[in-house]
């Protein structure tokens, strides 16, 4: 069946990951309707509930501070707890209850639950990713990381803003627990043919160290199988000292993360530019989140559509596209949105190969310098709806087929499977062309390999560099500047400028 297993680390990417489960849901059909494009296996686990039904629930493990999840609980109308919750948090000394009146449910949750057209949502109304959730997970899916103000994680939990307090945490409880045996092993033994494991993480924050030493057990545990890293940036600006520390974090999330995934994928919450169509408050999670969950869950769709070869794909196939046979792991997202009943006019008016947005952090010493050129490795591209006509779609990927092309790879899966705008969904696009803010949408997505990304490398090696003591500095840098030296192969800076002589 070519399963995913997903894992989903921290706040930030849990906001994320709530709107790509919401989607999943959506795709569902149901007795005389038309079957799904979308192969549900892949992505959803069969089970028994406690009464005997049968369920279908997120091959997923979610992992947050105990706080984090809101009125989201391990019993629900699927499960009931295997064992007492307090037991299935991450702490096995000694506790002393302490009764919290429960998280209520908003209006929208309850509305969902009655069966009736939920309540519209705002940001003042989210509290926590689960407030705009609509799913059940099986109850080992939910891992809250929880503390008695007497032990040492209490004070890695008080101070999580630092990647190493992330990478101290991982050891303290793998140690306790041996996470992957309780939490993941159970998941993947359900699998018929594993395809791979996505994992979506908060990077510039305590949780990029928590992910990079969790990705060193994957790696053991699944060797060659691909592992897709989506690391969740804060682009929104605070004080200069909060911000030098984020992106400490990220250089030594990606410099670690990348010697044990198969592809990282840095996406930031606040792209420096924005098209007209695009509206979103940064401040929002809710909003910032779904920005990059449409890419997100736009550019994984090909893994797990039905279909012919130009529809659907497995998530290694696409790494060889934008690899283009190196070793380029770091891939840069990007994405254009439209009215898919005016498709025609956008191609007409807009760049028909290039992305509006980019989610690529922005560069620490601001935009790329005036008058340098990007060179294209490779690319994968998910284009839903008709963006190409079929033909085309066929013989472009024929030539990225051709194992004598010299030049970039670009490869294209095309699908009808439209983006749906859901209830839980902020409205954050708007076409003056489109007669409805809830109709699907027309998306365009790419993963690709360019010499901005060793730039943008390269520039965070560069002020990391004056940021971090001389026992690690080397280390990380020289790490840092690998990655660059693989988006140098056989191309040089120059080299197209002196083609246009």
């Amino acid at each position: 069946m070519h399963e995913i297993l997903t894992i989903q680390l921290g706040q930030q990417s849990n906001y994320l990951a709530t709107h790509f489960w919401n989607i999943q849901e959506s795709y569902f059909t149901y007795s005389g309707q038309d079957e799904s494009l979308v192969d549900h296996d892949i992505h959803f686990r069969p089970g028994i509930g406690a009464d005997g039904s049968d369920t279908y629930t997120p091959r997923t493990l979610i992992y947050d501070l105990k706080d984090s999840f809101g009125s989201l609980r391990k019993i629900n109308a699927l499960y009931e707890a295997e064992e007492d919750p307090a037991s299935q948090s991450l702490w096995n000394g000694t506790t002393v209850p302490h009764k919290q009146p429960p998280i209520s449910r908003t209006p929208y949750q309850q509305a969902l639950d009655a069966g009736v057209p939920p309540p519209s949502l705002t940001p003042s109304a989210i509290r926590y990713w689960s407030d705009y959730n609509h799913l059940f997970y099986h109850p080992r899916s939910l891992i809250p990381i929880a503390a008695s103000s007497a032990t040492s994680l209490q004070s890695r939990l008080n101070s999580f803003d630092t990647w190493e307090a992330g990478d101290e945490l991982f050891g303290e409880l793998d140690r306790e627990h041996d996470l992957l045996d309780r939490d993941l092993r159970p998941f993947a033994e359900e699998c018929d043919a594993l395809q791979g494991v996505q994992v979506v993480a908060g990077v510039d924050d305590g949780w990029g160290g928590f992910a990079a030493r969790y990705l060193e057990r994957v790696r053991d545990e699944f060797g060659k199988a691909s592992v897709w890293v989506w690391g969740v940036v804060d682009g929104v600006e605070t004080r200069r000292e909060k911000q030098l520390q984020r992106l400490v974090n990220s250089a030594k999330s990606m410099r670690d993360i990348t010697a044990q995934a198969s592809v990282y994928v840095p996406i930031t919450n606040n792209p420096s530019v924005l098209p007209g169509y695009v509206t979103i408050e940064p401040s929002s999670r809710w909003y910032a989140s779904a920005l990059q969950a449409t890419a997100f869950e736009s550019m994984t769709l090909p893994a797990r559509l039905r279909g012919t070869p130009e529809t659907r794909t497995t998530l290694a196939d696409m790494e060889a596209a934008f690899n283009n046979h190196g070793n380029r792991k770091v891939a840069a997202l990007g994405m254009s949105v439209t009215d898919p009943d005016h498709l025609g006019e956008y191609k007409e008016t807009g760049d028909e190969d290039g992305v509006d947005i980019s989610l690529l952090p922005s560069s620490p010493q601001g935009p790329q310098r005036l008058g340098s050129r990007t060179h294209l490795f490779g690319s994968a591209e998910a284009l839903r709806g008709p963006w190409k006509s079929e033909e085309d779609v066929v013989m472009a990927n024929s030539e990225s087929r051709d194992r004598f092309q010299a030049g970039p790879i670009v490869h294209k899966y095309q699908t009808l499977q439209l983006f749906p705008q859901l209830s839980s969904f902020p409205r954050i696009f708007s076409h003056a062309t489109s007669t409805s803010s809830t109709a699907p949408l027309a998306v365009r997505t790419s993963l690709s390999t360019t010499s901005v990304v060793s730039d943008r490398i390269r520039a965070m090696s560069g002020t990391a560099r004056r940021l971090i003591g001389l026992d690690e500095r080397e280390a990380l840098c020289n790490g840092l500047e690998e990655l660059c030296d693989e988006y140098m192969e056989g191309w040089e800076s120059g080299s197209d400028e002196d083609d246009e002589d």
